[in-house]
């Protein structure tokens, strides 16, 4: 987007095409909206001048080509800019007919990625290496002292908030802290209140190196006797509004990261009919983390996984930073930010170790449900989707919650939303079963949302954008392929496919996408997998998504705020009743057969 908005530069006050999604956004009142919209009218005015300009520019150039008995580069070289300029100019003039609601979405999503791109949990690129120990990469501490924010940030090459290293398009990774730091920002610029010490100490270091496999067993938290003080001030400020930081650190037979994590619990009370008559907790979890191991150059900013899910969650921060918006509520509402997903969902499996176990655990009995975002928009699709059901595909542990309930409720209240809007991309659908993996509307345990049904045994739904009907780079069905848009399918030599084949099942109505014939894995750079690839960067959204993803991002937001102001409990006879999420179906349960012909519409 930088090269993008530096050629809008070049053109006085069409530049303001990219600063009018801000605008916008942040427009109180009908007048301040009049006023912008006169000033739409002018840049398009403007827009359209210019963009004659360019289409005559080509059109003289073309015209030169024809009359020359040579092949001319230069003159084809210029051609080729010219297009290029054409096609930033209308990217830039499409995201500007985004609505009002959509560009709240916009500003949110790019400045997260603009200020935070790359956001690699570990921080290694990040650290300061003559203080770290050589061997297991944690920060060298003085005999008896335990780590701090404060010995954090001493130790940052890349600190938030510092104008004199602002961030830069070419420094692919600043790694996770650099991001906690902005999201606590803009956490508390909403007006939420900060429940933290000036300095956060983090559990002690683990002396034992036996490090098991098990993500839950990885992560190091505090301790019930030393750190007493600090998990009584956690356990009251999880009730309060505000919000806090759970810090942790963790063991990796990687040594190729640091071992420090950081999760953002914020709290939101209810303010009307169910304020003090102790409203059930919900949780609403995005990973702030990224990573990047797709793709030749392994650069990743992190914005389809998981910029999308941060971004909806901010949303919702802002929502609700007006108290007025919280009348309807009747859950106590926690966000969560966490860290380090990517590393084996280690600060959800802190989170939910620190604070959902233990037989008298009065949170947990007073928990209702929890759903997870990740990667909620920049897929072809949108689903809701409730836990893999399937013991031949990966391990159910035993007791796990394996309930549809939130799942169904969610997508009800998408497809009401659909069909008031005549707009069937307003639905999060539940995914049909395209081969013998999932079933219809179930995923794997490969998010967030595992420990809270694994170990906290709570009904989940999860918010995911991708496409089931793409035989993946795991030759399955599995929605590990997020598009059939033939950009997202990389060739090894750089090159793109014209398109995937498309072909209809002995259903005959059923339709899948399968690789070109002649095409194996291993021709490929990137299989349609946007996320940790080199494809997911705000430029590449913008120019190879569009205004679709800002839409998606809306609905998911319109969305959860219908289920959380209106569909998860209310007020009668002076007690809130809430919906039963925790019935659980057998796994015998016949399946519905859903139709996938929707599926034949994605946008190439």
């Amino acid at each position: 987007m930088k090269k993008l908005n530096k050629f809008l530069l070049s053109f006085g006050s069409v530049a303001s095409l990219v600063a009018l999604p801000t605008i916008l956004a942040s427009c109180a009142d009908e007048k301040e909206k009049s006023k912008v919209d006169e000033e739409l009218q002018k840049i398009k005015q403007e827009y359209e001048q210019k963009l004659s300009e360019l289409q005559n520019l080509k059109t003289t150039l073309e015209e030169k080509i024809k009359k020359s008995d040579e092949t001319n580069i230069e003159l084809s070289e210029q051609i080729k800019k010219t297009n290029e300029k054409i096609e930033d100019l209308q990217i830039m003039f499409a995201l500007n007919k985004l609505n009002k609601s959509e560009k709240v979405m916009y500003k949110l999503f790019s400045d997260l990625l603009n200020t935070a791109h790359g956001r690699k949990a570990g921080n290694l690129d990040n650290f300061k290496e003559e203080l770290l120990d050589a061997a297991t990469k944690e920060i060298k501490l003085e005999n008896g002292k335990r780590l701090t924010t404060e010995i954090v940030e001493k130790n940052l090459l890349y600190k938030f908030g510092d104008d004199t290293n602002k961030p830069k398009e070419n420094i692919s990774n600043y790694g996770s802290y650099y991001a906690y730091e902005y999201l606590r920002k803009q956490i508390k610029d909403m007006g939420y209140a900060s429940l933290d010490p000036k300095s956060i100490t983090y559990p002690e270091y683990d002396t034992n190196k036996d490090i098991k496999n098990n993500s839950k067993n990885k992560t190091i938290l505090y301790d019930k006797q030393k750190d007493e003080e600090t998990i009584k001030l956690m356990n009251q400020n999880i009730k309060k509004d505000g919000f806090f930081t759970q810090g942790f650190l963790y063991n990796l037979k990687d040594k190729s990261q640091n071992n420090v994590g950081n999760n953002i619990v914020v709290t939101i009370n209810p303010t009307g009919e169910a304020k003090d008559k102790n409203p059930k907790d919900f949780y609403i979890v995005s990973h702030y983390d990224s990573t990047n191991n797709v793709g030749p150059k392994g650069v990743s900013w992190g914005a389809t996984d998981n910029a999308t899910g941060v971004s909806v969650n901010l949303r919702l921060l802002k929502h609700f930073a007006d108290v007025k918006n919280r009348e309807n509520l009747a859950v106590r509402l926690h966000l969560i930010f966490v860290d380090a997903e990517e590393l084996g969902k280690l600060g959800s499996y802190a989170f939910v170790n620190q604070f959902l176990t233990g037989e008298n655990n009065e949170l947990l009995k007073n928990s209702l449900g929890m759903i997870n975002m990740d990667t909620v928009a920049g897929g072809d699709y949108m689903y809701i989707h409730s836990p893999n059901t399937n013991p031949d595909i990966e391990e159910v542990p035993e007791g796990s919650n394996l309930s549809k309930k939130l799942r169904d409720l969610v997508n009800n209240i998408s497809k009401e939303r659909s069909t008031k809007l005549n707009d069937s991309e307003q639905e999060l659908q539940i995914h049909p079963k395209y081969s013998e993996t999932y079933k219809n509307g179930e995923t794997g345990d490969w998010s967030d949302h595992a420990p809270f049904y694994q170990i906290a045994k709570l009904p989940v739904a999860y918010v995911e954008s991708t496409n089931f009907s793409i035989l993946s780079k795991f030759k399955v069905y599995d929605g590990y392929a997020q598009t059939i848009n033939p950009k997202a399918w990389v060739l090894k030599d750089g090159t793109t496919i014209p398109s995937l084949k498309k072909r209809v099942l002995d259903d005959k109505k059923t339709v899948v996408y399968d690789w070109p014939d002649g095409l194996k894995k291993e021709d490929f750079a990137i299989l349609g997998d946007i996320w940790h690839s080199d494809l997911d960067t705000l430029e590449w959204v913008n120019k190879n998504i569009g205004s679709k993803i800002y839409k998606q991002l809306d609905t998911v937001f319109e969305t959860l705020k219908e289920l959380l102001t209106n569909n998860l409990g209310k007020v009668e006879n002076g007690k809130i009743s809430y919906p039963e999420l925790n019935e659980q179906p057998t796994t015998e349960e016949s399946e519905e057969e859903i139709s996938s012909s929707s599926e034949e519409d994605a946008v190439q």
